[in-house]
């Protein structure tokens, strides 16, 4: 079969799945007739592409740290809660807005609403973000988390995306500047302004001259 062929079927099990009498029913046919649209539906579940964003906050120190739960194992040997700091999930997916369902079925994304949180003197602002309105579409189960930060009425970073991105290919904004896997951020009592440290992973293709 075609890959345009594989994406319509998948397309068509997707839809059919939302009827929750047919899951088992379907799942077995999908393990014995075609095990590669079952692999598919798996990669695709909402579990896997869940956008945790992960908030500590130590007021005392006026200090926060931001990632996503599936690149904390990136981010170092940080402590995320203790006597005086606290954790927070927070997942993203919700903060969608989606389009009425057509005749298929089918949404796409068209905007997203935001979600605050306060650390000390800064404000944690939070959003969804996607490479591709459809969700079923190209890219389309790349979506992940958007934040910035602010003081005040003042935006002091961001937006910035959460997440791993590829300098060669399709990207929200620019790769890596405007993409993240954590940040801590703490307010500089000496100097009287935020200090930021930011971590990011990305790929990058080249070729030969």
């Amino acid at each position: 079969m075609s890959s345009s062929g594989h994406h319509r079927s998948f397309r068509t099990l997707v839809r059919s799945l939302r009827s929750s009498s047919k899951v088992m029913k379907l799942q077995m046919h999908l393990l014995f007739s075609n095990p590669v649209l079952l692999l598919l539906l798996v990669l695709v579940s909402p579990a896997t592409h869940a956008q945790e964003v992960v908030l500590s906050c130590d007021k005392e120190m006026h200090w926060g740290y931001i990632s996503e739960r599936s690149l904390l194992a990136t981010g170092g040997p940080v402590v995320l809660e203790g006597r005086e700091r606290t954790m927070e999930t927070v997942d993203t997916t919700k903060l969608d807005i989606v389009t009425k369902p057509d005749a298929n079925g089918d949404v796409l994304r068209n905007g997203t609403r935001t979600t605050n949180r306060s650390c000390g003197p800064f404000t944690i602002v939070l959003s969804s973000g996607w490479l591709n309105d459809d969700p079923m579409g190209e890219s389309g189960a790349d979506d992940f988390s958007i934040f910035e930060l602010r003081v005040g009425d003042k935006t002091v970073l961001g937006p910035l995306a959460l997440g791993s991105c590829e300098a060669s290919g399709p990207s929200w904004r620019t790769c890596p500047s405007d993409w993240v896997t954590s940040i801590s951020f703490q307010w500089g009592d000496r100097i009287g302004k935020p200090i930021f440290h930011l971590q990011h992973d990305y790929e990058e293709q080249r070729e030969a001259p």
